[in-house]
């Protein structure tokens, strides 16, 4: 029996629990009309100012481009 998670946005998405994608918070720099990551998910728009959570995939990117601050939210 594989166990999955079930989110709700647009629709139902299941995640296998074993293969989540990793997730940070991060404060936006810049105005961000929206993103897609590698499985053409929309994440945004985004203001600057934002505090939001992403997939490290994107914030690494947002990242690289001066467009976003990784935050440490780890006690």
């Amino acid at each position: 029996m594989e166990f999955k998670e079930t989110l709700e946005e647009k629709g139902e998405i299941e995640i296998p629990l074993g293969k989540r994608a990793i997730w940070e918070a991060y404060l936006i720099k810049v105005d961000i009309p929206k993103v897609l990551d590698e499985k053409l998910r929309e994440y945004g728009p985004f203001k600057a100012g934002d505090l939001v959570t992403l997939p490290k995939s994107i914030g690494k990117i947002l990242v690289e481009r001066d467009a976003a601050k990784l935050i440490d939210i780890n006690p």
